[in-house]
């Protein structure tokens, strides 16, 4: 409960933001950029979420639905160096180079006029009525409560609308999720030699899936994963490795939190260890890191105004609320929960129609899905976004999550500027100013 002593609210601002990964960096920036006085809080020392804290240092994205912030933060990363165009494949895989992302999110957020709160964590709501009024944060100098009009739930995890009451679902029918995995950075690797050597095979996929049973044989890593991303380049010698899946992860819960992120690190140090041992190109690798946090891929689904489903997917549904388009048709990236050979059949069943050419058109977000529905001022997207699992399996990547953050944004702005709830704002112009940016 809150204190006597923040009975009081101590500060007030127009919009908090809370989780400053892409999603709620883009929210906080479309935001200031209108003039709004924005308060940003991450509980991490650095923006960016899964994409810096994480290593997953690639920006995935559709190649047809992918406007806003992203084409942006593409080009700027082009310009430093932070690419390697000769492995970008348009807008829709780009990998780069951490430092510089970090220190660009710096920029571009403070450039806002976001004010930016880092080490600080959402630890209680106040709630009036339908409405939230304030809530209290906890960092270096203790609790604090401050208020506002419009607040933004990009945590990843729902923390703040299950905080203020929201209702949510987590994982399958059984409560099973898909298993996170810990990035991990490995440093002089020839990837070319690798890519030559593998040719005889196939491919290096193919190559990789031969040997990886001797990295069960040889006690590196504890079982079989059928679905292992492996690695891909970043720059000369540097790579990121997607090392595996830690199954049975618990990611709702502290211990379980902690198990996974130490049994995640282990399993990244045991497929360097293989990797140097079998994988050609790889006999120099150098170990370099781990992330900072476990790439979660699913925990709380927050359920909204509306609830995306799959079918809409599938039916290329477009909302006459419409406010972001995505890759319509089947097929989705829902990750195995075990590495039992179903779970993997189902997740490949999923999975091999986005491999194929999409000619199935787009689909849009209806904007109700990222309306809370228990509280008027609260919105909700990115990786907790109100949707079904197969559709969250599709929409929680880099690319998607940085539209969301900028359609939340624009949302809370233009609620303030015509003085009512985000729920009755006029669509009709949020709208097309989404088209204008290629959102919509």
């Amino acid at each position: 409960m809150v204190t006597e002593r923040m009975a009081d609210l101590s500060r007030r601002v127009s919009i908090i933001v809370a989780g400053g990964g892409l999603t709620g960096a883009c929210a906080a920036m479309a935001a200031a950029q209108k003039g709004k006085d924005v308060l940003l809080v991450e509980r991490s020392g650095m923006l960016g979420g899964l994409a810096t804290s994480g290593l997953m240092t690639a920006l995935i994205a559709s190649g047809r639905c992918f406007g806003g912030y992203g084409p942006e933060f593409v080009r700027e990363l082009h310009r430093r160096g932070a690419t390697d165009p000769a492995h970008c494949r348009g807008h829709s895989w780009v990998p780069y180079q951490n430092e510089p992302m970090k220190r660009l999110l710096d920029e571009k957020v403070l450039a806002a006029g976001v004010d930016l709160l880092l080490y600080t964590s959402v630890v209680q709501v106040r709630k009036e009525g339908r409405r939230l009024a304030g809530i209290v944060l906890a960092n270096q100098e203790g609790l604090e409560e401050i208020a506002a009009d419009v607040f933004i739930d990009a945590t990843g995890d729902g923390i703040l609308s299950v905080l203020a009451g929201e209702d949510f679902e987590c994982g399958d029918p059984d409560g099973r999720t898909q298993a996170p995995t810990m990035v991990a950075y490995y440093a002089d690797v020839d990837m070319d030699r690798c890519f030559r050597e593998a040719e005889p095979y196939g491919g290096f996929y193919p190559l990789l899936n031969g040997l990886l049973p001797l990295a069960v044989r040889d006690g590196f890593i504890p079982e079989p994963d059928p679905h292992h991303p492996g690695p891909f380049p970043i720059g000369d010698g540097l790579v990121v490795v997607n090392a595996g899946h830690v199954f049975g992860a618990d990611c709702l819960s502290g211990r379980g939190l902690t198990d996974a992120t130490i049994r995640g690190r282990k399993l990244a140090y045991g497929y360097y260890q293989f990797y140097k041992k079998y994988v050609p190109g790889f006999e120099k690798a150098v170990f370099v890191t781990t992330g900072s946090v476990l790439g979660v891929r699913e925990t709380r689904r927050i359920l909204g105004r509306h609830v995306l489903r799959y079918q809409d997917k599938v039916d290329c549904r477009r909302f006459e609320d419409g406010v972001m388009g995505y890759d319509g048709g089947p097929g989705s990236d829902v990750h195995a929960s075990s590495a039992s050979p179903g779970d993997y059949e189902a997740y490949a069943d999923l999975y091999k129609p986005l491999q194929e050419e999409h000619t199935s058109g787009i689909a849009t977000l209806p904007y109700r899905t990222l309306l809370a529905r228990h509280a008027d001022n609260l919105l909700v997207a990115g990786r907790c976004l109100s949707a079904d699992r197969k559709v969250q399996g599709h929409l929680r990547v880099i690319g998607y999550c940085m539209m969301m953050g900028q359609v939340m944004g624009l949302a809370a702005a233009q609620s303030l500027d015509e003085g009512k709830a985000p729920d009755a704002i006029g669509i009709r112009p949020l709208q097309a100013e989404l088209q204008d940016l290629g959102i919509l």
